[in-house]
């Protein structure tokens, strides 16, 4: 068969297996296009594709009626059945020819016709009799072109399309019943047998098969004995029944059928099923030509029930699909509904712990900052004492606050755990640096030891293993009364890349009951949860313990008895660190050593002079960072507001810029970003110095272009290393004439106002010509004249003064130069 232009898969399979000659042609032209193998025997010479039709068969007719009922069928969406074309042409050899063409199918999409050619000798002697060979092909091949029209046709009810296609076949071949069965796998999924289904059957004077109950699910050796070895030859079962084998005549449906023919359905090269003829009424046997034609009726049916069934799970998977989508839709629709409802819940909740954050840190800078800065001067015993408990009720209730944040970051799954190097031996010493006090204070022993061959650096979290370590070991303390509280790191599981160290914490003090330590690892729940009990806390520290440790990689349990104390035991999964780790690691150390000392005059000497801008709008804590700063000798000028703080740096020069983040008229975000804007400041250190402590503050304050994030309480270690750490050398910077006259004045009106005695407005004088843009020659001496003042010794002030106004000095020549 020659390549046939793109029509459906059944008329496809149609044209292939149909027992007459097809063509198809053009709808509009009457081009030949494609045909069958028998429609080249038939015409006995090659026909020539893209040919007209007429010049194949010799007559324009045909290519005419062809025509005309494309478009009528175009017009009304199926083909009449009942039209065919008579005619005759001349064949290849000269003799006149009967033809009829059948249209089988009717491709409007693609503009073809799929028809089928019936031809006959017109001189040919036909046979007496109604039923001879030639007349009875003839009637049957008309059945299948109608039969194939009805299938092709794609009208809604296929079940009434089919029933008369059976109708149509058994009237063609003037049999009492016509009928197709399925064979499939056994509905039992452990029985590797055939069974067989029937699925319609048309009989002689009986109407439809509807309400008729019809064998299902029947084993194939009862449904059709011996007859599959004749299906998967390929051939029919054509017989009279009275020479069929005894265990055949039991099985057939009706005890008067005298002759049969079954042909089997192939589908996609598979046995699909068979269809059955039955005569009640002769005994008869087929010829191979009517059997030919049979088989392709089979396949016909077959083939429409098999697309039938495949479209109709299909709509079904699509109503399902449909049906799904909608649900999934509503689904969706409900989910956003509810996760718009619990971000919005989650917002809520992060603002209000943002915001409880920052109004209980800001207060509680200045209660540790102060209480710092008065534990630095001359004071009683007694009142160091009670300086001492504040700090320490300061910094518990600090604890209590990190607790509540880090709980809310990990519920909300926005705590990250880090993964950097660092020495197990600083954390454990960390850990007894930090209680070491409070154990001795109490009478007990705080022991913390690692074994031997536990190594000394890892890759992980040293921040919250530390945070874990600090927690047990403060409620081993809070809960032990006498005795000893002791730390101990043992080396456990090792791999190729990382390293489980198991830590443990035990007491000798009250120790808990078995429904106590049920509860510990419960959020909001504690041990003892009566009125009258001796220990407070929020119960989220050992909660917190848990999650952080999960998210380490290890677990963690307790171990108590009532009245003989508590273990707790957890473990962490660490990284290996490599040489060259080890390496870099001591070479960063040993630098940093270089660069940063805590010890008093190495400080001093190191952050002395420094001009610094502090942008902060609460006036206790411009106390607090003054009085640290003064410590190490720093100029510190104020700004109450973003926008303060850009008008003093249009005029003055500073070496870093300490700036709050939440302020009124212009918040520090605002104002770090247009002080980026400015080419001049891009260097610019600007530190936040914030009570914004959540998740993400720390990212939106290096985003808007600040340098690092110092939380509120500020420690005054961490504010000189990071003062340390972004201390630069600024270039020298020829004043402008304005400068100058504004030095000038300011210098001028102080030393009045240190004649006249005027304290207060000196000190405030002095700050405002700090603020100013020095040379760096005049910078020791502002700073000079700033401590005379305020240690009331106003005839080295003027001294001082004298010298910053005299000729011989950078800044006094550059004075009289301008005036």
């Amino acid at each position: 068969m020659q390549p046939c232009p793109p029509i459906t898969n059944l008329a496809e399979d149609l044209i292939k297996s149909f027992p007459r000659p097809v063509f198809l042609t053009d709808g509009q032209a009457g081009t030949l296009l494609g045909w069958n193998k028998l429609f080249d025997d038939t015409l006995k010479g090659a026909p020539e594709k893209g040919g007209p039709l007429a010049d194949c068969l010799d007559c324009a007719h045909a290519a005419e009626w062809l025509a005309r009922q494309f478009s009528v069928a175009k017009a009304q969406g199926h083909v009449n059945p009942e039209h065919y074309w008579a005619g005759c042409f001349t064949s290849p050899n000269g003799n006149p020819v009967g033809a009829r063409i059948s249209i089988i199918h009717i491709d409007t999409q693609n503009d073809l016709i799929a028809a089928t050619l019936m031809v006959s000798e017109v001189d040919a002697p036909v046979a007496a009799g109604p039923r001879n060979l030639r007349g009875r092909l003839d009637d049957l091949s008309l059945a299948v072109s109608r039969a194939a029209q009805i299938l092709l046709a794609d009208r809604d009810d296929f079940k009434a399309n089919l029933n008369n296609v059976l109708s149509i076949l058994g009237r063609a071949t003037a049999v009492d019943r016509v009928y197709v069965w399925s064979i499939h796998p056994s509905p039992n999924h452990n029985d590797d047998a055939l069974y067989a289904s029937q699925l319609y059957e048309w009989s002689l004077g009986e109407e439809s098969q509807e309400g008729l109950e019809m064998p299902t699910d029947v084993p194939l050796t009862e449904a059709a004995p011996i007859w599959m070895e004749y299906f998967l030859e390929s051939r029919c079962v054509n017989s009279l029944v009275k020479d069929m084998p005894p265990e055949q005549r039991k099985n057939l449906a009706r005890p008067d059928i005298l002759s049969i023919l079954v042909a089997p359905i192939f589908i996609k090269g598979q046995i699909w099923g068979f269809i059955g003829f039955d005569d009640c009424r002769g005994e008869r046997t087929w010829t191979e030509a009517e059997e030919s034609m049979l088989r392709a009726a089979g396949t016909l049916v077959g083939t429409a029930i098999h697309n039938a069934g495949v479209n109709d799970d299909l709509r079904k998977a699509q109503r399902a699909l449909e049906s799904s989508n909608a649900f999934l839709a509503q689904a969706v629709d409900r989910a956003t509904v509810l996760a718009r409802e619990a971000n919005s819940a989650n917002k809520a909740k992060s603002d209000f712990l943002a915001n409880m954050s920052h109004e209980i840190r800001t207060p509680m800078n200045a209660v540790i900052g102060m209480t710092h800065v008065v534990l630095g001067t001359d004071l009683t015993d007694h009142q160091r004492d009670l300086l001492r408990k504040v700090d320490f009720a300061a910094k518990a209730l600090l604890r209590i606050i990190n607790d509540i944040l880090d709980f809310s970051k990990v519920e909300a799954g926005m705590l990250e755990m880090e993964r950097v190097h660092f020495s197990l031996a600083d954390v454990l010493q960390g850990v007894r640096d930090l209680n070491e006090e409070r154990a001795r204070e109490k009478g007990l022993v705080l022991e913390v030891t690692s074994a031997p061959e536990l190594p000394e650096d890892f890759i992980g979290d040293p921040l919250r293993l530390n945070q874990v370590l600090i927690n047990l070991v403060s409620n081993a303390l809070k809960f032990t009364e006498k005795g000893m509280v002791s730390v101990r790191a043992e080396l456990g599981r090792q791999d190729s890349g990382e390293v489980v160290v198991s830590f443990s914490v035990t007491d000798t003090g009250i120790g808990m009951s078995a429904v106590g330590q049920s509860k510990l690892f419960r959020p909001f729940s504690q041990a003892d949860g009566s009125i009258s009990r001796r220990f407070g806390g929020t119960g989220l520290g050992l909660v917190l313990c848990r999650r952080l440790v999960e998210l380490m990689g290890g677990e963690i349990n307790c171990h108590s008895q009532e009245g003989c104390g508590s273990t707790f035991r957890f473990s962490v999964r660490l990284g290996r660190v490599s040489e060259a780790d080890m390496l870099a690691r001591q070479k960063s150390e040993k630098s940093r050593s270089k660069a940063v000392s805590h010890q008093g005059v190495d400080l001093v000497q190191k952050l002395k002079g420094m001009r610094i801008l502090l942008v902060e709008d609460n006036d206790l804590n411009q106390v607090v960072v003054r009085e640290f700063l003064k410590k190490v000798e720093q100029v510190v000028v104020i700004a109450n507001n973003g926008r303060e703080a850009l008008e003093l740096l249009e005029r003055n020069e500073f070496d870093i810029v300490l700036m709050d983040v939440q302020m009124p008229v212009m918040d520090g975000i605002t104002a770090t970003r247009l002080i980026r804007q400015l080419p001049r400041f891009k260097d610019l250190p600007i530190i936040a110095m914030t009570a914004h402590a959540m998740s993400g503050d720390e990212a939106r304050s290096l985003e808007a272009g600040m340098n690092e994030h110092l939380t509120k309480p500020i420690n005054p270690r961490d504010l000189f290393n990071c003062l340390l750490r972004w201390k630069r050398e600024l270039p020298e910077v020829e004043a402008s004439e304005a400068l100058h006259q504004e030095r000038f004045v300011l210098l001028t009106e102080l030393e009045n106002m240190i004649r006249h005695g005027h304290l207060v407005s000196c000190r405030e004088l002095v700050r405002q010509s700090q603020a100013l843009a020095w040379p760096r020659s005049c910078r020791d001496n502002l700073d000079d004249l700033y401590r005379s003042i305020n240690a009331n010794k106003f005839d080295h002030a003027l001294a001082v003064l004298q010298e910053l106004k005299s000729p011989s000095s950078e800044c006094g020549g550059s004075l009289l130069r301008q005036n």
